[in-house]
């Protein structure tokens, strides 16, 4: 893990002075996240040393459960339109229609 930071910032620093400066960025990014990755792994399964465990910091299921719900699965994609895009009263239509999320909805009849 630490010979792959290494590596990491090398290349920032190679690709920096070859004014590659996106290369450079993802380099750095990949060093961080290894540093932040191989920090976590030494401290594991401890969160505060000799304190506080991954375990011991658990919360309730319901918390949990509120926490990871902005990564719930994505409703259907049935075929409707938003009120805004089917055109407004004079026949013009007012923009297209809100895109889908790819999920087939199978509620509807065929």
């Amino acid at each position: 893990m630490v010979a792959a930071a290494v590596a990491c910032a090398a290349a920032a620093l190679a690709t920096l002075a070859a004014g590659r400066f996106r290369w450079a960025r993802a380099a750095a990014i990949g060093q961080v996240a290894l540093i932040l990755i191989g920090w976590g792994l030494a401290q594991s399964p401890h969160l505060v040393v000799p304190d506080l465990t991954v375990t011991g910091a658990r919360t309730a299921g319901p918390t949990l459960t509120w926490l990871l719900w902005p990564w719930r699965p994505a409703p259907c994609s049935c075929s409707r339109r938003s009120p805004i895009s089917t055109g407004s009263s004079s026949g013009r239509r007012a923009g297209p229609a809100l895109p889908t999320t790819g999920v087939p909805c199978y509620t509807e009849a065929p």
